[in-house]
């Protein structure tokens, strides 16, 4: 059975910076929001797991997003 089909809208940590700067900046900087498509392969109060490549016995370039960082889920094809 084919997983469905979802976009995951999340915000991921962000480098502030390699090298010295202003205190200010650092207070300034904000979770990068980030766009992920792919197949939903589990979902959980933990993480959601998403890959772009699927069959029946195997599974490629997945991602695991933590709970806290999704921001929301939308269903592209069930």
């Amino acid at each position: 059975k084919k997983p469905p089909l979802v976009e995951v809208l999340w915000f991921d940590a962000s480098d502030i910076a390699a090298d010295w700067f202003d205190n200010d900046d650092i207070a300034k900087s904000e979770p990068a929001p980030s766009l992920a498509v792919g197949y939903l392969v589990s979902k959980d109060e933990k993480s959601v797991k998403i890959v772009s490549l699927f069959n029946d016995t195997h599974a490629g370039n997945g991602i695991m997003i933590p709970m806290g960082m999704v921001k929301k889920i939308n269903y592209l094809h069930r």
